[in-house]
Order: structure tokens, then sequence, then C-alpha cells
């Protein structure tokens, strides 16, 4: 219901912004496996939305699939089980299907700055846990958006294109530290970037 009232107020950004946070609160509050995967699944149809011309609401959208994984701090604190990588691949799929919608339709710059930066929060997790499944559909993530800043081989929007490059650049830094011997990984950010 409340995912069914944030599409029909989405010219209402404060509303929705409201709307968002509640989904936040009840997955703190009541957060079951079941509870989650139904706001995830919301949220992946609002990143759909947004993505296609509410850009002034997309980075909240993309903050809150941050949110719901943000407890993951590393394996030494929190563990992340078989169903926990299916929540976190979930929520980044989302932030892909945002990113892609963004930079063909949407074009809003905060939008595409912001779920740059969630993209890169979710290759830390993917680092942190030694997960190249998370690694591999972020990097995903960031080349189906790629390839959508272009239109006929020129570049349509440009500022989706920068956000991106700018992340790719941090994830190989990263890669490099922290996981040095996923070259696989670092030759695919290394490719990205020079595109």
């Amino acid at each position: 219901m409340i995912v069914c009232e944030i599409l029909a107020c989405k010219k209402d950004i404060a509303r929705a912004g409201q709307l968002l946070d509640l989904l936040y609160e009840l997955n703190l509050w009541r957060g079951s496996r079941q509870i989650t995967n139904s706001i995830v699944e919301g949220l992946r149809h609002w990143a759909l939305m947004t993505g296609l011309g509410s850009p002034r609401i997309s980075g909240r959208v993309a903050e809150t699939l941050w949110q719901v994984c943000w407890h993951f701090v590393g394996p030494e604190d929190v563990r992340m089980n078989k169903h926990d990588l299916a929540l976190v691949l979930d929520c980044i799929d989302a932030l892909g299907t945002l990113a892609e919608f963004n930079c063909m339709i949407g074009h809003g710059r905060d939008a595409a700055a912001i779920t740059a930066e969630q993209l890169e929060n979710f290759f830390r997790v993917g680092l942190w846990y030694g997960k190249q499944r998370i690694a591999n559909g972020v990097i995903n993530a960031c080349e189906e958006a790629r390839k959508e800043c272009y239109t006929r081989n020129k570049i349509d929007f440009r500022p989706g294109l920068t956000s991106l490059r700018k992340s790719a650049r941090k994830m190989r830094r990263w890669s490099i530290k922290e996981q040095p011997t996923w070259r696989k990984h670092i030759r695919r950010v290394e490719r990205f970037l020079e595109l």
C-alpha cells in the first residue's frame, strides 16, 4: 500500500520522501525476510518509475535501497548468509534499473550522482565480504547505465557518464587495495574507464 501511495503522489516530493522514510522504518521495526523482500520489490518498481521521469525523487529511492542493506559493515561484525546475499543482489539490480532509466530518459544530475554513490557502497560491501557476485552485480549495473548515456555513439547524458566514471575510479582503487587478487574485476573496471 505504501508503494502504491508513493506512486500516486510522485509530484509531491515531500510526501514521497516521507513514505520512503516510512518504508525504511517499517523495515527496521518489523524487519523480516518477507517484509524486507516486499519492500525491495516495491522499491524496484519505484526505481523504474522514477528513472523514467521523476529524477527529483530518484536519489531518495537509491538511498533507501542502500539503507535496506547498510547494516552489512563487514563479516567480523555482521554475517551474510545466502538470503542476505540475494537481498543485496536484488537491491543492486534495482539500483541498476534506476541508473539505466535515469541515464536513458530521466536525465537527473543529482539522481545520477546519488545512484552512483550507492552503487559504490554496495561495491565496498562486496569487497569487505569477499563476494565477487556483489562486485560483478555493481560493475554490470554501471556498464548497463553507461550504455544508456549514449545515443548513436554520441554522449547524450554527460552527468551520468561523469558520475559513473568517478565511481569506477574509486572502485578500481578499492579493489587494488582490498582485493588485489580480483584481477578480473579490476580489469573490467579499467575497461569501463577506457570507454
